[in-house]
């Protein structure tokens, strides 16, 4: 598996949209975008390190052929996982997924983003058995970069008794948030 390793602050943004409406233009990339600043071009969900703990970071686009089916097809998957490095248990581990769309249509893309992280979380910790996944607390982010993220009023259009049962499926913390930060290799919070 490719991945890096940061003490900086990450920067995701996904070119994917803007590329095809810019044909022309010259940007950074023209997909996944993992950084340690803005790009200036496509908003970014940021992850403030203010304290340099070291992250592996893994572009899941640069690591096409874990996420290829037998067929050539590829499965549903996130942006980007990033994890702390941490010696003793528990470290957490984000799930990233990216969501660019119009305030409008935010509920319907969160919801696929959390279908896009349980399936990424399920096929890389469970069937293919990548990491140690009990080292690891499992931490889901959904961003909607641009757009503000989801306040407590808005957070009303979910049902909270399908959250707190796709939480306790996932054994996961779920964020909709465009900034974490991370405090310790044990804590990462909304920013």
């Amino acid at each position: 598996m490719i991945k890096r390793t940061t003490t900086d602050d990450i920067f995701v943004a996904d070119f994917t949209r803007y590329k095809a409406s810019h044909p022309e233009e010259e940007i950074p990339n023209d997909g996944v975008l993992i950084s340690n600043c803005e790009n200036g071009i496509v908003p970014s969900l940021w992850i403030e390190n203010p304290n340099h703990h070291p992250i592996d970071v893994v572009n899941i686009e640069h690591n096409p052929a874990l996420f290829k089916r037998a067929d050539g097809t590829l499965r549903t998957q996130c942006e980007c996982i990033c994890y702390a490095i941490r010696s003793e248990s528990p470290a957490w581990m984000l799930f990233m997924e990216l969501k660019y769309c119009q305030p409008k249509n935010r509920y319907e893309n969160i919801l696929t983003g959390m279908h896009q992280l349980k399936e990424t979380c399920k096929y890389v910790l469970e069937e293919q058995g990548l990491f140690e996944d009990a080292k690891y607390k499992r931490v889901f982010v959904v961003s909607t970069p641009g757009i503000e993220p989801l306040d407590a009023f808005d957070a009303t259009y979910f049902d909270q008794e399908d959250m707190m049962a796709f939480r306790k499926e996932c054994k996961a913390v779920l964020y909709f948030s465009n900034h974490l930060v991370v405090h310790t290799p044990v804590h990462v919070k909304n920013g």
